[in-house]
């Protein structure tokens, strides 16, 4: 997935090092996707901006 600007922002080759990377990613990716929804299959919960 590519942001506006032509940067990628989500490819399913990629990994974090941190959650908190993780979470930026996604933030990044809802911004980019409005109402989206997604899960943490970490913790069983809908996640929310």
């Amino acid at each position: 997935m590519y942001a506006a600007n032509s940067r990628k922002i989500a490819d399913s080759g990629e990994g974090y090092t941190t959650r908190e990377g993780c979470l930026a990613g996604l933030r990044m990716v809802i911004a980019a996707a409005p109402g989206i929804q997604v899960n943490d299959k970490t913790t069983g919960t809908w996640y929310t901006p």
